[in-house]
């Protein structure tokens, strides 16, 4: 339905177009008078654009014509042709009437049917025959013009050169030359009305939109012209030269108000014309806002603060408010004209101000800055330790919570050590330690609270260090019992005491190295490339620097091993088998070498009146059971090696008679067999030996000159004599 009224609409506003659009008369050649006997022909243009075919009608005088066609043509004009000529369209009505002359005299001005301005203007001074001089002279009430010829152009008309203009011209006679005169009148027409400028809606609020127009009208033979629109507020421009008739303003201000006028020129800029003056005035929506604090500009820390952003509206108008600190938005756009601070800090502090919106955000309006200044309810406290903040353990510590207050008001105190609180909010400003130790040490800090706690201000940390001597170290080794050659590592360290620490290591009384560590971890010295020299008892002492007297550790003591050969111990041959050397023996020395527990173990000077701990007695004690405990050992190898002699006697033996067999492979399969088979019973006893001399006891056999290995044990813990009595019979060597 509302498309259907909407063409009904276009269609009447177009019909109506058609019938307002007036027709105009054209004459060629472009001569209102003419001579007689000379042919003109006359057009009704029209700019219709519809697609039904047009009738003419042709009027002269008021007289129809009975000419139904676009042209109205005169062959040879004669006096009757003079009158005024007009027509009509099927959808028009009738045109502007067009004046033809047609003259029988000797002279006649011609000038065109429509001047407009801004045209060129072209008249013509024209005799009927061939006797007139070619020079003409021209004149506008009597005021002669500048011209060449018979022709006078004038550039540029305006409606100033309407008037009556006449040529003069000398024409040849009998006996003289005789001047000839014509007159014609000329209006120039306008070739556009003059502009009206227009308010398309009215009245305009405060941030709504604003339409102006620049109305005028072409003459209707000059439709084609592009004109140029251009429109002002008092006197200065708003919108410069364009194409459009159209001046808008979205989301318009209080400061659009003013004096508006246009101007329409042709694109030359020959003819222009300014609109009438239009005032407008902006309808404000509503006020610039006040922002109003209170209770007042400078309050004290936990006050509450109220700002309030006033205005007035004189449209009723829903509005929305926003407050900002420091340029910062606080508080977003909505309908509520306060802003609450509860328990105003001295982070509020700042330039407030509020602005006010439409819903649509077409008008916005920004207060003045109002200076909010929080006061200090106390200053940031400070915490100063006495007598300073590195003591000795058990030394007395005062710490003390220094502020100040602005207002007298009653403040609570809490101190903190690594941010754990020693002390509760109380009204004592100090807090003691008494006999400080080294738990003690930490950082320090302590906050001030106003009595409800809604203001709390802490101070920097502080570190305080209770400096504590050592306690006595323990030593360790790593092994305690090491191979010839092999490393050991000493640890040592005191479990308290303030860093850094100093170790020293001691072996025999002598003074092997020393470590300095900077964190709480053992002292490490390795000892390589171990040597007999080099077992014994061992000790350390560590220090720092709270005190001079250094703390000696417990004793303990490493045990090197070694196995050697040597000729000390014979083992008897038996009766020589065929082939063996004469006089030929084999002789076996075995050495275990550990050190003999000593009857005090020496001290350095400086620990010459310290009395040995407890540890160090237990560690004799305990070096004169390894003594004993290695004696069996070497009792258990010595019957080791003298079956290992007898089985390599009788292996010798069996080579020298296995020499002489005339079938070498078959022996020597025998042989290894006999061989594996002696290994095995070896490997019996060895499960019940100690693992860590299992290399040692390899090695012995190493050395052997026969390349069977020998295998030994050794027995951890107490040897017992079924220990020996595990040996087997000694193999046989393939």
């Amino acid at each position: 339905m509302t498309g259907l009224f909407l063409f009904v609409l276009i269609s009447s506003f177009m019909d109506h177009s058609k019938a307002a659009v007036k027709p105009w008369v054209t004459l060629d050649p472009d001569w209102k008078k003419i001579f007689r006997g000379s042919s003109v022909t006359l057009t009704c243009n029209s700019k219709y654009t519809g697609w039904e075919i047009q009738d003419y009608k042709w009027y002269k005088d008021n007289e129809p014509m009975y000419v139904n066609q676009r042209t109205l043509t005169i062959d040879s004009a004669k006096m009757r042709d003079n009158g005024n000529y007009q027509c009509e369209t099927t959808d028009s009505e009738r045109s502007d009437h067009v004046r033809l002359d047609v003259s029988d005299g000797l002279l006649i001005l011609q000038a065109p049917v429509a001047v407009y301005e801004g045209d060129t203007l072209t008249m013509q001074c024209l005799g009927r025959n061939k006797y007139f001089e070619k020079d003409s002279s021209f004149y506008k009430y009597e005021k002669r013009l500048s011209s060449t010829g018979s022709v006078l152009r004038l550039q540029n008309v305006n409606s100033k050169m309407s008037g009556q203009y006449k040529c003069t011209r000398e024409r040849a006679t009998i006996l003289s030359y005789k001047k000839e005169d014509a007159w014609t009148s000329l209006s120039v027409s306008d070739l556009f009305s003059v502009p009206v400028i227009k308010l398309v809606q009215s009245p305009v609020k405060e941030g709504g939109d604003m339409t102006l127009s620049c109305d005028t009208a072409l003459a209707p033979p000059r439709q084609d012209t592009g004109l140029r629109f251009a429109f002002y507020r008092d006197e200065r421009t708003v919108q410069d030269f364009s194409v459009s008739t159209i001046y808008s303003v979205l989301s318009t201000q209080l400061g659009h108000s003013g004096y508006y006028t246009c101007d329409v020129r042709t694109p030359s800029g020959g003819v222009m014309k300014r609109s009438n003056m239009l005032y407008i005035h902006i309808h404000e929506l509503f006020k610039s806002p006040e922002l109003q604090i209170s209770p007042s500009q400078m309050v004290l820390e936990g006050e509450d603060v109220s700002l309030q952003c006033v205005t007035t509206s004189n449209t009723g108008a829903r509005l929305l408010y926003t407050f900002y600190r420091d340029s910062q938005a606080v508080q977003g756009a909505t309908a509520d004209s306060r802003y609450l601070i509860p328990q105003a800090g001295q982070e509020h502090s700042g330039d407030y101000m509020c602005s006010v919106q439409s819903t649509d955000e077409r008008v916005m309006k920004t207060s003045t800055d109002g200076n909010l200044l929080v006061q200090k309810l106390f200053n940031s406290p400070e915490l100063q330790i006495s007598p300073s903040q590195m003591v000795l353990e058990g030394e007395d510590i005062r710490l003390q919570c220094v502020t100040t207050s602005n207002t007298g008001a009653r403040l609570l105190y809490t101190f903190y050590r690594d941010s754990q609180a020693i002390q509760g909010a109380t009204a004592d400003s100090s807090y003691i330690i008494t006999q400080a130790g080294e738990e003690n040490t930490g950082d320090y800090k302590c906050s001030v609270q106003s009595m409800g706690g809604n203001i709390q201000r802490n101070s920097t940390d502080l570190h305080i260090l209770v400096q504590t001597g050592t306690d006595q170290p323990q030593i360790e080794l790593r092994p305690e019992m090491v191979l010839l050659g092999g490393e050991v590592v000493l640890l040592c360290e005191s479990r308290n005491g303030s860093l850094p620490i100093h170790y020293r290591f001691y072996h025999d009384g002598t003074l092997i190295g020393n470590r300095t560590v900077h964190e709480k971890k053992a002292a490490e010295l390795t000892l390589t490339n171990s040597s007999l020299t080099m077992a014994g008892p061992y000790y350390c002492d560590s220090g720092n620097e709270v005190s001079s007297q250094t703390q000696l550790s417990n004793i303990i003591s490493l045990h090197v091993m070694d196995f050697d050969l040597s000729l000390s111990e014979e083992c008897p041959m038996p009766q020589l088998m065929p082939g063996d050397d004469e006089g030929e023996t084999s002789t076996l020395h075995l050495r275990a070498i550990s050190p003999t527990p000593p009857e005090e173990i020496p001290l350095p000077e400086e620990h010459s009146q310290t009395t040995p701990p407890p540890e160090m007695n237990r560690g004799q004690d305990i070096l004169q059971a390894i003594h004993s405990f290695e004696q069996t050992q070497v009792k258990i190898l010595r019957q080791q090696m003298q079956q290992n002699c007898q089985i390599n006697i009788q292996v010798r033996r069996l080579t020298s008679v296995l020499s002489q067999m005339n079938n070498l492979i078959l022996r020597l399969t025998t042989a290894t067999e006999a061989q594996n088979q002696a290994t095995n019973r070896n490997q019996a006893l060895q499960t019940h030996a100690i693992n860590d001399l299992t290399q040692a006891i390899s090695a012995i056999g190493a050395r052997l000159l026969l390349k069977l290995p020998i295998q030994s044990g050794f027995t951890s813990g107490t040897s017992t004599p079924a220990a020996s009595s595990t040996l087997s019979t000694p193999p046989r060597r393939g």
